[in-house]
């Protein structure tokens, strides 16, 4: 199971392979799912997946990115809307 997100450009060079991502939804309260960045499209390309929240920018590039969930995952509905934190630096 993936998930699929797009990084705005302001923060396309931060994400690497192998960082550790947590998804949230508005659907359910908490983290439902944890994953590895496992893909990075090198080029960047005008946003395509929106959001729809009050002052989202719109006419930004992005780079898409594919995150692997783990496999304890319950099965999500595809075109799911999520939010992802990506881990960028060690704590």
């Amino acid at each position: 199971l993936h998930a699929v997100a797009e990084v705005d450009e302001f923060d396309a060079l931060k994400v690497k392979l192998g960082q550790k991502c947590e998804i949230t939804t508005d659907a359910h309260e908490g983290i439902i799912a944890e994953g590895t960045i496992v893909e990075i499209e090198p080029q960047m390309d005008r946003k395509r997946m929106v959001g729809q929240w009050a002052g989202e920018r719109n006419d930004t590039f992005s780079r898409k990115i594919r995150i692997a969930l783990e496999s304890s995952v319950e099965e999500l509905p595809i075109g799911l809307p999520i939010e992802i934190s990506i881990q960028t630096a060690e704590k």
